[in-house]
């Protein structure tokens, strides 16, 4: 019966982890990134890559649009350096080849 208890509480508390991981993203994504609060964007999406690690979608993106983000901002070199830690991490993930478009561009006009 206790043991029930441990395991539900387990449960419940990992399910508000995924929830608050997903907060921050969404807050990210949805509300800075899309108010052109990019600084506020990178931040949100910096603590999401900080406290997940489990979770590759979130993860992915995350570190996609924290690239698109220094992009706005005109950091080039961070939005590359961000998009290739993306391929890096992550993998096969379809963001991975848009990153990959995305470095390619962006050294294009960096000529």
């Amino acid at each position: 019966m206790e043991e029930d208890k441990i395991n539900k509480t387990d449960d419940e508390i990992e399910l508000v982890v995924e929830q608050l991981e997903d907060a921050n993203f969404f807050l990210g994504n949805e509300y800075y990134y899309k108010e052109h609060e990019y600084e506020k964007a990178i931040k949100s999406y910096k603590s999401v890559l900080e406290n997940t690690k489990d979770d590759d979608i979130v993860r992915a993106k995350s570190l996609y649009w924290m690239g698109e983000s220094y992009v706005k901002l005109n950091q080039i070199d961070k939005a590359i350096e961000t998009f290739t830690r993306l391929i890096e991490e992550i993998g096969d993930h379809y963001l991975t080849n848009s990153a990959k478009r995305r470095i390619a561009h962006l050294k294009e006009i960096k000529k």
